[in-house]
């Protein structure tokens, strides 16, 4: 996952951007939704959080 958002950031020349498609409470146990579950961030959160941007 790193290095695909890696090659991802390296070519904005021809990739605008990027999005997760899962999340919100409707994927419920979804084994990629980054919803959080009781409260607590899901192991996605940690793949993608370096390039977010705030």
């Amino acid at each position: 996952m790193t290095d695909m958002m890696n090659y991802m950031m390296q070519n904005t020349d021809v990739l605008q951007g990027w999005l997760w498609w899962a999340a919100g409470p409707g994927w419920g146990e979804y084994s990629l939704t980054i919803e959080p579950k009781n409260g607590q961030d899901r192991p996605q959160m940690s793949w993608i959080s370096p390039f977010l941007t705030r």
